[in-house]
């Protein structure tokens, strides 16, 4: 997605080995279709909150959440390793990982900037700062987060859509947006220059967001997203795409 003279936006859409095409849409429509796109309610009333945070970390945190769920290993523990390893895209299975959409979007950026190095080094920081506990097994060190912090993974739990949005101007600029909507809340991930931030987020301040990625005459972006399977309105329990009724709560599908 390209940002032109005359204000509007030269969209090329993918499809796969199916080729793509090629439109041009203006700001507000653009704005719109990232709204749907991240599964955000316009009827939510909910305040936005948010804490910034080292970008380093923020990346380690949306990798390390990524490797808990999918290794659901007891303690909710991962290595430096696997964290470094999240973000790499060529694998056939990638697809159904938690921060896909952003490997998918950033993780040339990503590798380009960051070391194996950075990350141990930083997780030893966060360590040091009571974000996460560390233990050792044959040499090796597993990291886990702190108890206060233990509620990280689960803003991941039953995610039904996340929305990556990478973006670069003429001048070198960068900047990341990850947003995904789960039953209760939508959450955003944004990195801009040396600071992170991670966000829970109303209509208002995810239109905010949009405007600020789409604002600069020759910025470019980049966009993935993912939806998951439907989720029972009722209990939030997974539903198969032919369900009529929830087999959990026996809810009719709407």
């Amino acid at each position: 997605l390209t940002n032109t003279a005359n204000s509007e936006y030269a969209l090329v859409y993918e499809a796969g080995d199916n080729g793509g095409y090629l439109t041009c849409e203006n700001r507000e429509t653009i704005c719109k279709m990232l709204q749907e796109l991240s599964g955000i309610s316009n009827s939510r009333e909910m305040s936005p909150t948010g804490m910034e945070i080292s970008p380093i970390y923020l990346l380690i945190i949306l990798a390390a959440c990524d490797v808990i769920l999918q290794n659901k290993y007891e303690g909710g523990w991962f290595t430096a390793a696997s964290v470094f390893n999240a973000y790499d895209n060529s694998g056939e299975s990638g697809f159904s990982r938690l921060i896909f959409p952003l490997a998918y979007v950033a993780d040339d950026v990503i590798y380009r900037s960051i070391s194996y190095e950075d990350i141990q080094k930083a997780l030893n920081k966060m360590v040091k700062e009571e974000i996460l506990d560390v233990d050792e097994i044959d040499g090796t060190p597993l990291y886990a987060f702190t108890l206060k912090y233990r509620y990280l993974p689960k803003l991941f739990e039953g995610v039904k859509n996340s929305l990556a949005v990478y973006r670069h101007d003429e001048l070198g600029n960068i900047s990341l947006l990850y947003v995904i909507s789960n039953q209760t809340e939508t959450l955003g991930f944004t990195i801009k220059k040396d600071i992170g931030k991670i966000e829970r987020l109303n209509a208002i301040r995810f239109n905010e967001l949009c405007e600020t990625v789409l604002a600069d005459e020759g910025a470019n972006l980049i966009i993935q997203t993912q939806m998951s399977r439907k989720f029972c309105i009722n209990c939030g329990s997974p539903l198969n795409a032919e369900s009529r009724f929830c087999s959990n709560c026996g809810k009719p599908v709407l």
